[in-house]
């Protein structure tokens, strides 16, 4: 089976704790959002190419 998860920014942490769970039970991520660097640097291109990504 196959996942995404959409969220807040804010939320990357528990996105990521979600995805791990999924993950370690089989399933397949389509696109991990929160491997981008946004944390340090959210500007209008980084979430430009995020949306592009995903």
């Amino acid at each position: 089976m196959k996942f995404y998860i959409a969220s807040m920014f804010e939320n990357y942490l528990q996105v990521r704790s979600l995805a791990k769970l999924l993950i370690n039970s089989g399933w397949i991520q389509t696109y991990d959002w929160t491997s981008q660097d946004f944390v340090k640097d959210t500007n209008i291109e980084l979430l430009k190419h995020i949306g592009e990504e995903e």
